[in-house]
């Protein structure tokens, strides 16, 4: 509901994934793929579906944010910027609940991005 209100007062909205490049591809790919069988199946009258780029602003791929977060950060750096790994390198081997689903990843990227260590990375996000 937050959402489709905030894009209905016209609010600029990113889209924010670790490791974005595949995610906005693979639902491109879905979209288009949608887009494609409506118009078969009713022609002109099909509903427009939107792209990606049609509804975000930008996208955010947060292994680049987190890579540049690193270079000032005092932690040691982890040996690989996967979300799991990641996270369980700045809380102490906890691991995700529920990884590789999209609540449970969105769920640890949130509290990663708002962790101590991060902070301020919306000054590295727009760089």
């Amino acid at each position: 509901q937050t959402f489709c209100r905030e894009r209905a007062e016209g609010r600029k909205i990113v889209f924010v994934a670790h490791n974005a490049k595949f995610d906005i591809n693979m639902i491109n790919g879905e979209l288009e793929r949608w887009r494609r069988r409506l118009s078969s199946e009713r022609g002109s009258t099909a509903p427009p579906v939107p792209m990606l780029r049609d509804i975000f602003k930008t996208s955010l791929d947060t292994i680049a944010l987190f890579k540049k977060c690193w270079r000032s950060s005092s932690l040691p750096r982890p040996p690989r910027f996967k979300l799991g790994i990641l996270y369980s390198h700045v809380f102490n081997n906890e691991f995700i609940l529920n990884a590789h689903n999209a609540v449970g990843d969105i769920k640890a990227l949130e509290r990663l991005i708002l962790s101590e260590p991060f902070i301020g990375w919306e000054g590295h996000a727009d760089k």
